[in-house]
């Protein structure tokens, strides 16, 4: 049976409170209010309302970001539409969302939905996402995500804030938000694996990316073939200080969803990053048991160069 809304709720307040988050019983109201009504939804019927957020179909999607001095972030993405409707149908529903989630005024948000969405075919499924990120000492980001492989590059790049270049065709365009505003837009490419070429020798990779290569390097072999155009993101992003990219590994087709799996990706991962992985992956495993919540390890985001990010993505069953 899939978990009561109070649990996905509960677990969340419990994981703010253990990484430190400010405001734990604020955090997880606003929380409530985000998912509460797709949740309700799923798990009323469960393909029906079944979600592209996650593996799983669930609407819900929760991270942790580790960087390389072991700061903990929270974070959390909402698929709030009513899979009853398309895309279009749940505009009205995406605003107010979006106004929770970000923090930034109805006007904007609403012509930055329109960027995006215009010229959407009818009856497109609902894809765009909402999210939120939290950490010590009261920092937040809010971020939105839309559908973009509907999208030309050359009319994407045109739709987005300045003019750029991307590394090839883009399937989501995501923007970051802090309470001043605008932080950061980021753009996600598939990045199809070829396990006779090294990461470092991909002409997408523009930036020095030296823990997801060894990652990539050593375990692209092990990837299906017929899902090795599909198992992997490159993700862009642009802000203050510049272009960033990570990468992004779906555990499933990279053999890593298993017990076994998960025990060989996590080990090397603590032996190339440094990072305590222990500590917060026993948190998560105590939190969700608590409130009966089982999750999956969706995904593993690896960036940054001299000072390493890892940032794990569980995803409700």
């Amino acid at each position: 049976m899939t978990a009561h809304v109070n649990d996905v709720v509960a677990t969340f307040h419990d994981l703010c409170a253990g990484f430190g988050v400010d405001g734990p019983s604020d955090a997880s109201a606003q929380f409530r209010t985000l998912v509460s009504p797709s949740w309700n939804r799923y798990r009323s019927d469960l393909l029906a309302h079944r979600s592209a957020l996650t593996e799983t179909g669930a609407p819900v999607e929760i991270s942790i970001k580790i960087d390389g001095r072991g700061d903990v972030s929270l974070r959390y993405v909402v698929d709030a539409a009513d899979h009853s409707l398309d895309i279009t149908g749940n505009v009205e529903t995406y605003i107010a969302a979006a106004q929770l989630a970000s923090g930034q005024p109805e006007g904007p948000l609403r012509r930055l939905f329109g960027t995006h969405l215009d010229g959407c075919a009818p009856h497109t499924l609902p894809t765009v996402m909402h999210g939120v990120g939290l950490a010590s000492g009261g920092r937040r980001r809010g971020s939105l995500y839309f559908p973009a492989g509907w999208l030309e590059t050359d009319e994407l790049v045109q739709r987005l804030p300045h003019p750029t270049t991307l590394p090839r065709r883009a399937e989501v365009v995501g923007y970051d938000f802090s309470a001043s505003g605008l932080t950061r837009w980021k753009t996600y490419h598939w990045l199809p694996i070829d396990p006779r070429r090294p990461m470092a020798d991909r002409s997408e990779i523009e930036e020095q990316l030296p823990h997801a290569a060894a990652v990539y390097d050593h375990f692209a072999s092990s990837v299906p073939g017929q899902v090795r155009g599909t198992a992997t993101f490159l993700q862009q992003s642009i802000d203050g200080a510049g272009r960033h990219q990570r990468i992004f590994f779906f555990t499933r087709p990279w053999g890593w969803a298993s017990p076994t799996g998960l025990g060989l990706v996590l080990g090397f991962l603590s032996a190339i990053v440094e990072i305590d992985l222990k500590t917060p992956l026993q948190l998560v495993r105590s939190v969700t048991r608590n409130h009966g919540l089982a999750v999956h390890l969706g995904l593993v985001a690896i960036g940054g160069n001299t000072n390493p990010s890892l940032t794990l993505y569980f995803w409700p069953k």
